[in-house]
């Protein structure tokens, strides 16, 4: 201990002199000269200086200004981290319930929803994820927090972008960094160490914007040792842009920027929600006290944002029917489900049995409302959100469930205890739903709005209440729903079944209730610890260096044992962990070390485990945490199924910094690791050695970006890999590598001879420079390249250089809306309101609108400023429509054609096709209101039609990606729903990109082909298609999966000989045989060999015939359950 306060007060010394060695600046001559920054440098060279200016501030509350002289647009922005913020769009689950799912894979599908939906509102840009740290349960936007582990919150941030970003949308990752209290948030001094920053609270943003690729960061509200966040040379120059290589833009949270010129120096590039840039940097630029250098950097950061972002050439148009789709509703469904954790189950009280209880009481403050999250701009207003009440009700019925108030959270009155206490008594289980709600906690904007009663515990009277329905009621389960993490001490012992559910979207009540009944086995795990009150907290302060990085660190360090520690989280069935391996137990510093373990599901229900993976640095000579969470792997085994999980380290999971050399470093010496399902219950532990040796790099592609973004057939597209150095040595200028750029595994282009300075921990953003690639055939197509791979510089791991992802070629007669951005006149607007104004209809955002007075008639006319071919009017009517309207065109605005008179008008989206050829004006008189207010337009569109006479290309689809399961090494790849716009006959040609072997194909030149001899891995392939004029591709992905290993249960052995279980025949076709020892069974069910439940029957005989008859060909298990344990059979069905 005392050599820990020693070094810690050591570092406090640090903090007003923290330096940069300036030799770890990137090197960018291999992307000053390409074709991108010289795009950059003619249109920075043709702007005014207030053009300059202009794309550095705000022209309202969520947008930048266009400049319509250069086509620049300006950004569209909107909260928030789990769902676009407005009315009907889907409330995803809150970043603290994503963190409890811990999945990358729903975390990337919950991502690319919110993309869609953003982008279907004319949305360019989403400010989310959040990614905080959860420092303190009591911090008012806990919600929006991703946990208490940076390794996690890392993870969870990269996986949202990705998903973010598969669609046009900009991802805005926040807030950097360390906001925490919202009590003073604008004047909070945050005290930490530049080894806190680089190591601990920034590894996070490290690595989303390194391995998630995001295209924006925002600035925070607080200060970092005495200076604004947004004003912070260390914070976005040294770190992010040098020592990590950020290469797009820095936007401030909303009036965080105090100090213009401060924020403008250190790389605060956009300053949103004040006039501060607006109003200064006219007069700090003339008077030459902020020289244009600043300027033109910061301008630089937002071009190269908006040009890789798509924004500045041909920018795909969403479908507004995305907005809350069935599948986003199942991807919130299921991400809530995937989050909710179930900390207790005393009794095996859960899952509750539907057809055995004749009377639930719910009973509480949560219970019959939807709580979606906390206060705040990340609030979310879905079309409708479900709350507990709701889920159990559609399970059980109405008349099967009883409900009371119980208590208030916000106060201490028990004047609802007789009630809820009488229904609790009746009821065969009780199920209190509390917590907190948006008045408990969220963002503070005039005044704090951390937790209301400053304690983690629970608030108001519901531990009391807890307590007293469980002594007329001993059935008691309780769900708990919350940002930040309560306290329930002092009801523990009375509860039987906890389920804690992190606010977690519209969904939620359907997937609490899922998991009560038992159709959903949770697996989520505590993101934070849960303390067992504020005694066992650090102190509640501004110094970052006094908590051992908070959470389960701060725990471990004081030896506090939590209530629930993090990583926690049970099932409905068990798991066993065994056959635990390392590649080695010496091994040289910086060199890979591989750890792997089985884990078998040895319970009698199919289930997920989150296996975890904490390592312990025993070497260093520097305070380090007893143990880290440095790998994670969410799998789903079906009973008696065992899986091989492995964890690769690289150099950068040793990384500490070197405050000495201001380098990330390793340490030689001896290390601890263990393996389980929580950070408190890691049964497999085991230890290694790394030894002194020579360092090395280790590059690693981690996204590639194409200008443009979305080609058109014929565009030349240029190649931008962003790489890092993952590494233990720089790569130095000698080293001189290549980056090679495929599409369709044809090289189109390279980065040639790289002589650059890249440090361990840093990236880069390299271009190809050598030629272009002309985009061809419309459609999907594989993208990929490959760093180094005539092995010139000399790494540990040669293995991970390549990247790849799709890219489509999109077809030149695209939808025009020629009203974008057009003079727009209205007869009026309500209450004069700027932020109603006409010209929304024509801004290309279905979030903003134009409202008229409460009056008949209005007008609106739309000057396309020439005369054009129009092919139809696409209306998006607010809630406030017109019912009766005429909708004209003009060539001359006095001689009108009319397109559509109605008195019949309904609302939504209305669509007419316009046949008047040479029409300049669009013209719409609302001759009658619907509602008692003013006429209500989200837009007006007026699409080009003087494409329409062009040929369209076809349209290649390649049917659904998928996996299959070994043995089963063969699929099907069904293109047979391409088509061609004008019915010609299509060829087809299918041909593999990628893939661990080389496939067989049936027949190449067929829309349908089968594809056999594959192997564990992941596979490519390409489907083209032509219709005797042009081709169009798409992609299909196939991953292959490892066979299912399932073995005996060694929990309770059966007694039964597994001889004495016979099914036959086998193979079968229509029907089995089934005989079984007398009394050993009384269950059976049958799975594919994906693990998927296809069929279950209770056993009541000793013979009997099982009907196969609607099964599809294949492989199946059958698994027979008993008293003395679990019997499984493999079958195959013809």
């Amino acid at each position: 201990m005392k050599k820990k306060f020693t070094i810690v007060s050591a570092l406090k010394l640090l903090l007003f002199v923290i330096t940069f060695s300036s030799g770890l600046r990137v090197n960018a001559q291999f992307i000053e000269n390409s074709k991108l920054e010289k795009r950059i440098d003619t249109l920075i060279n043709a702007m005014t200086v207030q053009e300059k200016l202009e794309q550095l501030y705000n022209n309202s509350f969520m947008t930048t200004p266009d400049n319509s002289r250069l086509n620049i647009p300006g950004f569209v922005m909107d909260d928030g981290p789990h769902g676009v913020r407005f009315n009907n769009a889907t409330a995803f689950p809150t970043g603290i319930a994503m963190a409890s799912t811990f999945d990358k894979t729903m975390l990337f599908n919950i991502g690319k929803a919110m993309g869609e939906e953003f982008w279907a509102y004319g949305k360019q840009q989403q400010l989310g994820p959040c990614i905080d740290l959860a420092r303190d349960p009591r911090a008012g936007r806990s919600a929006e927090s991703s946990g208490e582990d940076p390794y996690l919150s890392g993870q969870i941030g990269a996986a949202v972008i990705k998903g973010i970003q598969t669609t046009p949308v900009i991802a805005t990752v926040k807030h950097f960094m360390v906001e925490s209290k919202q009590a003073y948030r604008n004047s909070c001094n945050e005290i930490y160490t530049e080894r806190w920053l680089m190591e601990h609270y920034g590894y996070n943003f490290r690595t989303a914007v390194q391995e998630g690729g995001s295209m924006s960061i925002m600035s925070s509200y607080n200060l970092i040792n005495g200076i604004q966040a947004a004003q912070s040379d260390l914070l976005l120059h040294k770190a992010l842009r040098s020592r990590w290589g950020f290469p797009f833009y820095v936007v401030s949270d909303w009036g965080a920027v105090h100090d213009t010129k401060q924020a403008v120096i250190a790389g605060n590039d956009v300053c949103m929600g004040s006039d501060n840039y607006k109003n200064d940097l006219p007069t700090l630029v003339s008077s030459g006290q902020l020289g244009i250098n600043y300027i033109n950097a910061a301008v630089r950061n937002v071009l190269r944002t908006k040009i890789l972002s798509g924004m500045m050439d041909y920018y795909p148009k969403a479908d507004i029917t995305l907005i809350n789709s069935d599948n986003h509703v199942k991807v919130t469904l299921e991400g809530a489900r995937k989050s909710i954790i179930l900390l207790k189950n005393q009794d095996n009280i859960l899952p509750l049995n539907k057809t055995k209880i004749t009377k639930i009481a719910v009973i509480g403050p949560n219970a019959n409302k939807g709580n979606l999250n906390c206060f705040g701009s990340s609030e979310t207003t879905p079309p409708y959100s479900v709350s507990v009440l709701q889920g159990i009700t559609t399970k059980l019925g109405a008349a099967k469930v009883v409900y009371s108030l119980g208590c208030d959270m916000n106060s201490t009155s028990v004047t609802g205890y007789a009630d809820a206490k009488s229904k609790a008594a009746q009821a065969d289980v009780v199920v209190f739903v509390g917590g907190l709600d948006d008045t408990q906690e969220g963002e503070a904007y005039s005044y704090g709005n951390d937790r209301a009663n400053g304690s983690p515990d629970v608030p108001g009277k519901q531990q009391d209440l807890i307590n007293q329905l469980a002594a007329v009621n001993p059935n008691m389960v309780v769900v708990l729903q919350s940002g930040g993490v309560c306290s329930v001490h002092s009801c523990i012992s009375n509860i039987k079944g906890f389920v804690y559910s992190f606010y977690a979207g519209m969904e939620a009540g359907t997937a609490i209730a899922d998991v009560l009944f038992g159709d959903y086995n949770p697996a989520g795990r505590m993101p934070v610890s849960m303390p067992t009150g504020v005694s066992q907290l650090p102190a509640w302060d501004d110094d970052f260096t006094n908590d051992f990085g908070c959470g389960y660190r701060w725990f471990d360090d004081k030896g506090y044992i939590p209530e629930f520690a993090f990583g926690f989280g049970l099932s409905y069935t068990k798991f066993d962990y065994t056959n635990l391996q390392i590649s080695s137990t010496s091994i040289d510093a910086g060199a890979p070390v591989t750890i792997s373990v089985d884990v078998q599901n040895v319970g009698k229900t199919a289930g997920e485990e989150v296996v975890q993976l904490y390592l312990t640095n025993k070497a260093a000579s520097i305070w380090m945490p007893k143990k880290e969470l440095k790998g994670y792997e969410r799998i789903s085994l079906v009973s008696g199924e065992k899986k091989t999980v492995s964890f690769t380290l690289t150099s950068e999971d040793f990384y500490y910094w070197n405050m000495t050399s201001s380098t990330y470093d390793i340490f030689s010496g001896s290390y601890n690791y263990g393996v389980g399902g929580s950070s408190d219950n890691l049964p497999l532990t085991g230890s290694f050695q790394l030894n002194s040796a020579s360092a090395k790099p280790d590059l690693k592609i981690t996204q590639v970006y194409t200008m443009p973004r979305y080609p058109l057939k014929g565009q030349k597209v240029t190649f931008y890999a962003l790489v890092k150095n993952q590494g233990s040595a720089s790569v130095q200028p000698s080293d001189n590598f290549d980056i090679a750029f495929n599409i369709d595994t044809k090289n189109v282009a390279n980065a040639k001879n790289i002589s650059v300075t890249l440090s361990p921990g840093q990236a880069t953003l390299i271009a190809s420079n050598d030629t272009s690639w002309i985009a061809s055939n419309y459609g999907k197509h594989f993208l990929s390249a490959q760093i180094d791979a005539n092995n010139n510089v000399a790494e540990w791991i040669e293995s991970n250089n390549s990247f790849s992802r799709n890219i489509e070629v999109f077809n030149q007669t695209v939808t025009t809306n020629l009203a974008l951005k057009k003079p727009v006149y209205v007869s009026s607007v309500e209450n004069n309101d700027a932020t109603l104004g006409g010209s929304y209809i024509v801004d290309g955002n279905m979030t903003s609108r134009w409202s008229s007075a409460f009056t008949d008639p209005q007008t609106v006319v739309i000057d396309l400023q020439k005369t054009c071919t129009i092919s139809k009017i696409n209306l998006y009517w607010e809630a406030a429509f017109a019912s009766s309207y005429v909708l004209a065109v003009s060539a001359d605005s006095v001689n009108w054609n009319v397109v559509k008179t109605t008195t019949t008008g309904k609302g939504g989206t209305e669509t007419y096709p316009v046949t008047f050829d040479h029409q300049r004006y669009v013209r719409l008189i609302c001759t009658k209101r619907s509602t008692a207010y003013g006429n209500s337009l989200y837009e007006i569109e007026v699409i080009d039609g003087s494409t329409s006479a062009i040929a369209l290309p076809p349209v290649a689809v390649a049917g659904s990606s998928h996996q299959i399961t070994l043995p089963v090494n063969s699929t099907t790849l069904d293109g047979s729903a391409s088509s061609d716009p004008s019915a010609k006959a299509l060829t087809f040609t299918w041909e593999q990109l990628a893939g661990t072997s080389k496939a067989t194909f049936t027949d190449a030149n067929t829309s349908k082909v089968t594809v056999s001899d594959l192997a564990e891995g992941n596979y490519t392939f390409k489907l083209t298609v032509h219709n005797g004029l042009d081709t169009a591709t798409d992609i299909a992905n196939v991953q292959v999966l490892p066979a299912v290993r399932i073995e005996p249960i060694t929990v309770g052995i059966s007694k039964v000989k597994t001889s004495e279980v016979n099914v036959f025949p086998n193979p079968a076709k229509d029907v089995l045989n089934i005989n079984l020892p007398e009394n050993a069974y009384n269950r059976l069910c049958v799975f594919d060999i994906t693990g998927r439940k296809v069929a279950e029957k209770n056993i009541s005989a000793q013979f009997f015939n099982l009907n196969i008859a609607g099964f599809k060909a294949g492989l199946y298990l059958i698994a027979f359950y008993g008293n003395n344990g679990t019997t499984v059979r493999k079958i195959e069905v013809q």
